[in-house]
């Protein structure tokens, strides 16, 4: 006996406010990164254009920049285990989504204070990568396997609205830098992130959430083989991962 499987070709409707929601989100970060090194340089580091401290200034324009973004790609991980474990994905993005407004607000308003604005610079780095994971998982979930063959599209889409919001902002921003200054240049990707948050909540009602799972007795072994330093021989060893506690039932 053959089982037939309903086909639905109508796409979820939590998708438009997720890619809508990344491309902002997208565009805010970018954009702030696009002028970043250039504005440390000029207002912090060497202020004067003293070709003496140039050098100097450059570089720990470049080590602020740097730490920034590898704490930002760095985080992910831990924002997916918050979802995963504890929260979920959408109070996690939502409540880092705010984290990461008031880190563009410090950027934007205190732009003559180093120390503020570098704690801007950490807040946005938790709420890029504290999110980051999640979104894109959350956009999976909204799918079932009755429209399940959309989903390669809606990805197809949802890194489209990526991209182009990545490209846009690093045109547009260094433009508004120039021509009106740090404020609106940080301010203006701090407005997007806002609109992300707001266009992410205005779905709440109609997204597929899972419930985080939760962690449960270690069940799950993982071997690794490694040779003494004397006799070549193997040992096994196990790292205990983490699992479920119960079967996940998606919900609205």
């Amino acid at each position: 006996m053959t089982q037939t499987h309903t086909i639905n070709n109508k796409y979820p409707p939590g998708v438009y406010h997720i890619i809508a929601n990344e491309g902002a989100e997208r565009f805010s970060f970018y954009g702030m990164r696009s002028i970043l090194a250039s504005f440390l340089v000029l207002h912090f580091f060497n202020p004067t254009m003293d070709p003496a401290l140039r050098s100097v200034a450059e570089a720990k324009a470049n080590e602020t920049t740097h730490f920034f973004v590898s704490l930002a790609y760095a985080l992910p991980f831990l924002g997916g285990l918050m979802a995963d474990w504890f929260f979920g994905k959408y109070r996690v993005i939502f409540y880092i989504s705010i984290v990461y407004c008031f880190g563009h607000l410090c950027l934007a308003m205190f732009d003559n204070r180093l120390d503020i604005f570098k704690c801007g610079l950490l807040l946005i780095a938790i709420g890029a990568g504290g999110i980051k994971s999640c979104v894109s998982a959350n956009l999976g979930d909204q799918f079932t396997n009755e429209n399940r063959h959309l989903m390669s599209k809606v990805y197809g889409w949802f890194y489209f609205s990526i991209n182009a919001g990545s490209v846009l902002s690093t045109i547009l921003i260094p433009l508004v830098y120039a021509y009106y200054g740090p404020k609106w240049a940080f301010g203006i990707p701090g407005i997007l992130m806002a609109i992300a948050t707001l266009i992410f909540i205005n779905g709440r009602k109609i997204y597929v959430s899972l419930p985080p799972s939760g962690i449960n007795k270690i069940t799950l072994y993982l071997f690794h083989y490694t040779r003494f330093l004397t006799g070549g021989k193997k040992k096994k060893a196990s790292i205990y991962l983490m699992l479920p506690k119960k079967n996940l039932h998606p919900k609205r």
